[in-house]
């Protein structure tokens, strides 16, 4: 007896297989017959996770603000079904997140306040990178890089005047004001 696609199938989805039961039959007379059955067992295997990350289409600078989701990511197991942040499942990958430009929202991978302002000062975000890990401690991670549109911002200018002076002190050269 051998397994067919099915009983793989079964078998990788953790089934338990049903019995295999023969009859074998003489060819005498009268016919006489015996009957076994069996059912066969294996040990399971702990699967490792899946997690893909996915990047939110590019956005405008301008629109960048705490909160504004930048990825999201699906994570799961064979054994343990669907991996979450809440359940302590998926993390950022170690050293990956240094910068703290990101942040869980939910499910959701977000900006900071860092990543906000790496974002108004031109800087180029860093791959979201994931972690997720199954109850037996297997892991698998997957990363994406969230993408912005610069926009041309104007320039902007502080004039101050310093403080008051007298008359006749004004002598040429005299710096009468900061920018």
């Amino acid at each position: 007896v051998v397994l067919t696609q099915a009983g793989v199938d079964a078998i990788n989805a953790g089934t338990t297989l049903p019995p295999v039961s023969l009859t074998a039959t003489d060819s005498g007379t009268p016919a006489l017959t015996a009957t076994d059955s069996d059912t066969p067992t294996y040990t399971a295997q702990n699967d490792g996770p899946t997690i893909d990350v996915t990047a939110e289409p590019v956005f405008n600078e301008n629109d960048a603000q705490v909160g504004t989701v930048v990825a999201t990511f699906t994570a799961s197991d064979e054994e343990d079904g669907t991996l979450t942040v809440g359940n302590g499942d998926v993390a950022f990958t170690p050293g990956t997140n240094g910068d703290g430009y990101y942040a869980f929202d939910d499910e959701n991978v977000v900006l900071t306040q860092a990543g906000v302002d790496a974002i108004n000062a031109g800087t180029t975000l860093p791959a979201v990178d994931l972690t997720a890990t199954d109850s037996g401690g297997l892991t698998a991670n997957d990363s994406d890089t969230p993408a912005y549109t610069a926009q041309n911002d104007g320039p902007t200018i502080d004039v101050t005047a310093v403080d008051t002076f007298n008359e006749n002190d004004a002598v040429v050269g005299q710096t009468v004001a900061t920018f």
